[in-house]
C-alpha cells in the first residue's frame, strides 16, 4: 500500500508544476450557486484559474474579453437561455475556446 502510494505521490508532483506553470483558465458559465462553487472548489484546488459567471450575457462578455478562457465549462441550461438556444448563441457570438456542455437537468 505504502509503495502505490509513493508512485501516486511522485506522479501527482511530476504533474503538478505543469497545472500551475500552465494556470490553464476556465470559464465556469453555471447558474446553480452551489454547483459553480464546488466545480471553482475542484478546479482551483488542481492549478486552474477558475472563473464563475450565472448569465448567458457574462460569459459572452468574458469570452469576447482579452483573457479569453482557454476552457469553458457550460451549463446547457442557464436562467436566462437555455438548450439549443444557448450553444447557437455562443457559437454566433464569437469563437468558443473548447467547450464541456453540462446539466444536471433530471
Amino acid at each position: 500500500m505504502e509503495i502505490m502510494r509513493s508512485r501516486a505521490t511522485r506522479q501527482l508532483s511530476v504533474v503538478s508544476p505543469w497545472l500551475v506553470a500552465s494556470r490553464l483558465r476556465v470559464l465556469v458559465a453555471e447558474d446553480d450557486g452551489d454547483s459553480a462553487e464546488a466545480l471553482l472548489m475542484v478546479l482551483e484546488r488542481a492549478g486552474y484559474e477558475a472563473t464563475a459567471v450565472s448569465r448567458a450575457g457574462e460569459a459572452l462578455e468574458r469570452l469576447r474579453g482579452k483573457k479569453r478562457p482557454d476552457v469553458l465549462l457550460l451549463d446547457l441550461s442557464l436562467a436566462d437561455v437555455g438548450g439549443a438556444a444557448l450553444v447557437d448563441a455562443f457559437v454566433r457570438a464569437a469563437p468558443l475556446p473548447p467547450t464541456i456542455v453540462i446539466s444536471a437537468a433530471t
